[in-house]
């Protein structure tokens, strides 16, 4: 069991160590795009009314809208933006002045909102609230910035690249389906195991399954089996770590009691 507990201890510390490498890259794209001038602002009477639309949404959102008591972080999120937001829509006066450097220090504030929140519901609102914003910013980027200048927009094109990676590998991406949604278990784990929810055992439970759980957490296990293997492609270290934890947890499993004796019967 030790041999078993220290590879998926190895396994957590390795997704964690690379979810936060990836998320320096696409903070890194980010502040790399050169851009000091100013560009018109988009409308945004809406802005902060179509992130809680979604937010409210069962199928896209939480189901409900982030207050000071339920998601209290994500409320303290929404209402930084709204502050955002109305700086750029004021009656009778001619606002020019937005600016990569003031939609970039946004994206920063979303960024520590997540990284100090634990709670998954809150968590997880501020994940949808991140991800509208930076749809929103990478419109105005598109829009704004398409100057002809190839080393501006190549960029921009790299920094969107760079979040898509991450958000593929560590964002759960729920399938909406005809009659529902499909939960993605396999980004969801990956969200607790960067929250540092799960023991040793549960994460080989996750990963391995457990028959003595049915059927239903054999195919989490699946998914969460596929979001795996594409954080870690085969040939790469943590491929090896999962290789090696399913060969231990065959051989543990392999051991059967009688009496005071334990004895290796496959």
């Amino acid at each position: 069991r030790a041999s078993e507990d220290d590879a998926m201890m190895q396994l957590t510390n390795m997704i964690k160590d690379l979810e936060a490498k990836q998320a320096r890259i696409v903070s890194q794209k980010y502040a790399a795009i050169d851009y000091d001038g100013s560009f018109k602002p988009p409308v945004m009477k809406k802005f902060v009314r179509n992130i809680k639309n979604v937010l409210e949404s069962p199928e896209t959102g939480i189901g409900a809208i982030p207050d000071s008591s339920f998601a209290p972080t994500a409320n303290r999120a929404l209402g930084q933006l709204t502050k955002f937001a109305s700086k750029y829509k004021m009656k009778g006066k001619k606002l020019t002045h937005l600016t990569v450097k003031a939609l970039e220090t946004e994206r920063k504030r979303l960024n520590n909102f997540i990284s100090t929140t634990k709670d998954p519901t809150d968590r997880r609102a501020l994940m949808i609230i991140k991800g509208e914003y930076d749809t929103f910013y990478n419109g105005i980027l598109e829009k704004a910035l398409a100057t002809g200048d190839d080393s501006l927009l190549n960029a921009i094109k790299g920094a969107r690249l760079s979040q898509k990676t991450y958000s593929d590998l560590f964002d759960p991406k729920s399938i909406l389906k005809k009659g529902g949604k499909i939960k993605d278990e396999g980004g969801i784990f990956i969200q607790n195991v960067l929250k540092g929810d799960y023991t040793p055992a549960q994460v080989a439970n996750w990963v391995y399954g457990n028959a003595s759980l049915g059927k239903s957490f054999t195919d989490k296990s699946l998914q969460t089996i596929k979001r795996l293997e594409k954080i870690f492609p085969k040939g790469s270290e943590g491929y090896d770590v999962l290789r090696d934890g399913a060969f231990q947890r065959l051989i543990n499993n392999s051991f059967r009691r009688y009496g005071d004796r334990e004895i290796f019967s496959p």
